[in-house]
């Protein structure tokens, strides 16, 4: 641990925050385009590239996997419709059967315990890949076009808590750690 002296809390909302974010808060959101709000500094930390994923176990038909036999499939989903997303994209006709899940977090476990295929982020999947506990069946072949954003509040930005955990979460993806202080 870098910070055992910090604490975290993490919650999920379903929409953006309206409120301004306070002391120690930050908010980290995936959209195409940020939503500007004079009160926080922002940052873009990455793109988001979208795969599908199932257990390693998962019975596959013979053959390549493409979106249309991706459709045949049982499809998990999280609050963002992804899979619906690309069924509109695509026009396909046949039946779905996608099963709803509140959070990318929960679409993905059911993945692992084998009840479909999940399409989320890499940047949460990659250590489930390594671990064998999924495998990346399928990539769109177009950017998603949606980025992974950050922001914390302008008023408390040089608190030293805050800085250490923007410092961590920029490092985790890579980015410029000396871009927490603004």
């Amino acid at each position: 641990m870098r910070h055992p002296d910090i604490s975290l809390e993490t919650q999920i909302h379903s929409t953006l925050l309206q409120r301004n974010l306070g002391r120690n808060e930050i908010a980290i959101w995936p959209a195409r385009t940020p939503k500007p709000n004079a009160a926080h500094h922002i940052r873009r930390l990455c793109e988001l590239r979208l795969v599908a994923l199932c257990s390693p176990d998962f019975p596959l038909p013979d053959g390549p996997v493409d979106l249309g036999t991706l459709l045949t499939l049982p499809l998990l989903q999280d609050a963002h419709h992804r899979w619906k997303q690309l069924i509109e994209a695509s026009d396909h006709q046949g039946p779905q059967r996608i099963l709803n899940f509140g959070s990318a977090a929960l679409a993905v476990d059911a993945a692992i315990q084998g009840h479909g295929i999940a399409i989320a982020p890499t940047y949460m999947t990659e250590a489930d890949i390594r671990a064998g506990r999924l495998k990346q069946i399928w990539q769109p072949s177009e950017p998603s076009g949606e980025f992974l954003f950050l922001s914390w509040s302008r008023h408390h930005a040089h608190d030293l808590p805050l800085r250490q955990t923007l410092s961590w979460v920029l490092s985790e993806f890579g980015c410029d750690e000396t871009l927490a202080r603004g």
